[in-house]
């Protein structure tokens, strides 16, 4: 590789953007969707139920469905789900002013469980009646009044299934952000719950689709069980990307970025891997599915081992590895923000694209970015992750525990939740002098539950990388928190 070539790689690296957020009112530009080919799954409307944590693409696939741009795309990448038959509105965003209800207005109109109920039916038929051009009111109060009658309300229903099947159209309804419901556990879960019960009960109608994009803990929860909820949760799809994902989706942002495109190009026919573009580049699949192939580019961009030999891991496994969450799951956001990172952070004097300590430093970009991502997604988190900084891991739970005890943390979470209006940590009993004792265990299942925290066999409890360098633990033999 010539050093014209390392440096157009590196200034390709240096300009993939990972800090991109969607939601589904902000929809994703075509040319920034990669689809991998095991998320047809999350997209065939005929599964009501897609989950996953932050930063997988809950949002970014939602708001892709419900803008005829962006599914454009979607449609040439997966065509036998015939999207094209398919009108797209939602049910749910998180946001206010747009064709959704706000969650001002959903919570108005919930105030129990059969209140709730009914209201996720009025928005089912608003959205149908509207697909199939049947007037109807438009304000929510007057909807309810009017079709808060069961007959009434089924005979709109079959009226608008038999319009659209006339038509040979469905229409697929999208619920995001559902997190955003509520800012109280007890009004959270008695949302999904009814949401739930009326997405399970929707199944009868021939041109109707509901699709819910749902973090793990939110469909987990147990008190959001009903008779039927197994049967939904039996045909649920878990959103994630495989190491063969994230690969594809960082040389295709490479093989289309101006800069290196070329080089790129180049090494791909090191290769034998050619393709022919007049304009975005779609990779071939031995750059997308194919580990081998993948690993043999990497090593060309960064070298084979993260050391002088095997004993310090190969780059390839290296970086997936340790920017994985409890579960195992790697972000694409993190993945990019990294290689970003590492390629800013290479010796420019150095042969490698992408050098040892550029990705040692990468890591420590990612982990920074994922523990404000996670801040942001529970507010209870830093009060949590703080009184832990230089605390050595793995440790025991009582190590944990001492500091949160010391620290007051329980009680500064449960009174900071209570006075901002955010959710606290879904396991950790608040408000309640009887089970006040069990509020640090509780917050560690809790960090458990999303993934911050693991235990391993032996009982210790570790932190995985991607969080813990960015909350500065320390972990024995492990990248520092600061380099």
């Amino acid at each position: 590789m010539t050093r014209n070539e390392v440096e157009a790689l590196r200034a390709g690296i240096r300009a993939v953007d990972a800090a991109v957020s969607h939601r589904a009112t902000n929809p994703p530009n075509p040319s920034e969707i990669y689809a991998p080919s095991h998320h047809i799954a999350a997209l065939d409307p005929d599964n009501a139920l897609v989950v996953g944590i932050r930063g997988v693409g809950k949002s970014f696939w939602a708001g892709a469905l419900g803008d005829p741009a962006a599914r454009s795309v979607a449609m040439a990448a997966y065509p036998r789900l015939n999207l094209a038959r398919y009108l797209v509105s939602f049910g749910f965003t998180g946001d206010e002013g747009g064709e959704a209800p706000s969650p001002a207005t959903t919570q108005r109109y919930s105030v129990d469980a059969a209140a709730a109920k009914l209201f996720w039916r009025i928005v089912v038929l608003r959205a149908f009646a509207k697909a199939a051009n049947i007037s109807i009111p438009s304000s929510y109060g007057e909807l309810l009044r009017v079709y808060e009658d069961p007959e009434v309300r089924e005979s709109l229903m079959r009226d608008a299934d038999v319009v659209l099947e006339s038509r040979d159209t469905r229409l697929l309804l999208l619920f995001d952000a559902l997190d955003t419901l509520a800012s109280d556990w007890q009004r959270l879960r008695l949302l999904t719950k009814a949401l739930l019960e009326v997405t399970y009960a929707m199944r009868s109608y021939r041109t109707l689709r509901l699709k819910l994009f749902l973090r793990p803990e939110q469909l987990d929860d147990p008190a959001v069980g009903f008779t039927d909820l197994s049967k939904l949760k039996a045909a649920k799809i878990d959103l994630t990307w495989d190491s063969d994902d994230l690969f594809g989706l960082f040389f295709t942002r490479v093989a289309n970025d101006p800069t290196s495109k070329a080089a790129f190009a180049e090494l791909a026919r090191g290769q034998q891997i050619v393709w022919v573009s007049d304009g975005t580049v779609s990779l071939p699949p031995q750059l997308t599915r194919n580990a081998a192939v993948q690993e043999r580019m990497f090593v060309q961009l960064a070298g084979r081992y993260m050391g002088a030999d095997h004993r310090k891991g190969k780059t390839f496994t290296w970086l997936p590895a340790h920017l994985a969450d409890g579960f195992g799951v790697v972000t694409p956001r993190s993945f990019l923000k990294a290689l970003r990172e590492a390629a800013v952070k290479s010796d420019a004097s150095e042969d490698r694209v992408l050098t040892i300590d550029g990705i040692k430093e990468g890591l420590r970009a990612a982990s920074r970015l994922r523990v404000e991502q996670i801040k942001e997604e529970y507010q209870w988190i830093e009060w949590a992750l703080e009184p832990l900084a230089g605390l050595r891991v793995p440790c025991t739970e009582n190590e944990i525990v001492q500091r949160w005890e010391e620290s007051d943390t329980a009680d500064t979470i449960d009174r900071d939740a209570k006075q901002k209006g955010y959710l606290a940590p879904s396991e950790m009993p608040t408000g309640d002098p009887l089970v006040t004792d069990f509020r640090e265990v509780g917050l560690l299942n809790t960090l458990q539950k999303i993934g911050v925290l693991q235990r391993r066999a032996d009982g210790r409890i570790n932190m995985p990388d991607i969080f813990r360098i960015g909350a500065a633990l320390i972990g024995r033999g492990r990248v520092a928190p600061e380099g």
